[in-house]
């Protein structure tokens, strides 16, 4: 079910089967958390793993930095009818007619066939012992609405527009009623949103990581030169999502540039809470203006503003070291490229106004096959 989130925080992100850790909510939320160290984690959870969020959260408040709430009631009123009800078609009719009555009816008019039929395959590989756990644990779980009102960090509550179970309505209240609450309605989306909207949830989701991750940005260590290759070739990857082609093949920055970089101090890196690098921008002094030659951040930390970041470090460099301007070549059609650089007031130049050494990647750049109607040199002048 989590499949399109487990990239966002690479090895730090854990989607474990709830079922195995007991016949409880309350099972739940200790057997997950055995999985977890440190002290700031965010839960998310969908459904009665919403459920279990806020169970956590209750156990060790402290411990968490945020929680996202989706399709969740916090709210728990026991309909023992329901509950008979829902055991009784397991039992009589098996997971054929489970899901067709109790599951299925949940997902929004517009989704699609391949999404539900993914759906219904992830729960017919589940135990019909371990679904009526589940629904015992739903249907026997505290109320937890004490959790919203108290949690002092943010609450992120999500429903799809077309969720009935709890709703837009009811979701919208729970935000409401949290000290931090968001409320984040997804349109066209019914009840299993991060299956139906992955894309919806997962931009919410980067925004928080992103609040609540604190970066260093720093000059680069000699030592850590080797490493930098991994995350080009990673964050070139999304230029090839983006359609780019690389006839030759994706290709790292040689080594030699990045130790040229080096000793001019101009190889900038980014560091997570661990010191671990998820981002780099190396540079060279030109003609009395600065080349930025790369700038690479993991696809697991884009869209948190860092690219930008490392950037402005580049360009307040220059400004420090009183050279003319910045300049660099990029791709003339991916929006993460061209247009964001002339978010940062870069402009494209023409033949004439072309310094030499954009003029020189440029032509590197067509021998290779990315010529003009593709690689454009910018300039960004103090």
């Amino acid at each position: 079910m989590w499949d399109g989130q487990k990239d966002l925080l690479p090895g730090a992100t854990h989607a474990p089967t709830l079922y195995g850790f007991g016949d409880t909510v309350e099972d739940w939320a200790r057997g997950a958390l055995k999985l977890v160290s440190g002290d700031r984690v965010i839960v998310v959870g969908c459904s009665i793993g919403g459920s279990c969020a806020l169970e956590v959260a209750a156990l060790v408040p402290d411990r968490i930095a945020a929680l996202v709430l989706i399709g969740t009631k916090a709210v728990h009123r026991p309909d023992p009818e329901r509950h008979a009800s829902a055991l009784g078609i397991l039992s009589n009719e098996g997971m054929d007619g489970a899901w067709a009555k109790l599951w299925a009816p949940l997902f929004s008019r517009t989704a699609a066939a391949d999404v539900i039929e993914g759906a219904k395959g992830i729960a017919m590989r589940q135990s019909s012992r371990d679904i009526a756990r589940g629904v015992s644990a739903f249907h026997n779980r505290a109320s937890r609405d004490d959790v919203l009102t108290e949690f002092p960090r943010p609450v992120v509550v999500m429903t799809g527009a077309e969720d009935i179970a709890p709703g837009p309505r009811t979701s919208a209240a729970q935000a409401a009623s949290a000290e931090e609450g968001r409320f984040h309605p997804i349109p066209d989306c019914g009840h299993y949103l991060p299956l139906e909207k992955p894309e919806s949830l997962n931009a919410v989701l980067r925004s928080l990581i992103a609040e609540l991750t604190e970066v260093t940005i720093r000059h680069a260590r000699a030592d850590e030169i080797e490493a930098l290759a991994a995350i080009e070739i990673d964050a070139t990857r999304s230029l090839v999502e983006a359609g780019i082609v690389f006839p030759n093949g994706i290709h790292a920055t040689p080594k030699r540039l990045l130790e040229a970089a080096l000793a001019e101090a101009l190889l900038f890196v980014v560091t997570d809470e661990e010191d671990r690098l998820v981002a780099f921008l190396a540079a060279h002094p030109h003609d009395g203006g600065l080349y930025i030659g790369e700038v690479d951040v993991m696809r697991a930390w884009q869209r948190r503003g860092i690219g930008r970041a490392l950037m402005q470090t580049a360009i307040n460099e220059a400004r420090r070291r009183g050279l003319w301007g910045a300049m660099l070549t990029t791709e003339r059609s991916v929006p993460f490229n061209a247009p964001f650089y002339a978010s940062l007031g870069f402009r494209e130049v023409d033949d004439a106004a072309m310094p030499a050494k954009l003029a020189e990647v440029l032509s590197g750049e067509a021998a290779a096959g990315a010529g003009p109607d593709r690689r454009v040199g910018m300039v960004l002048r103090f």
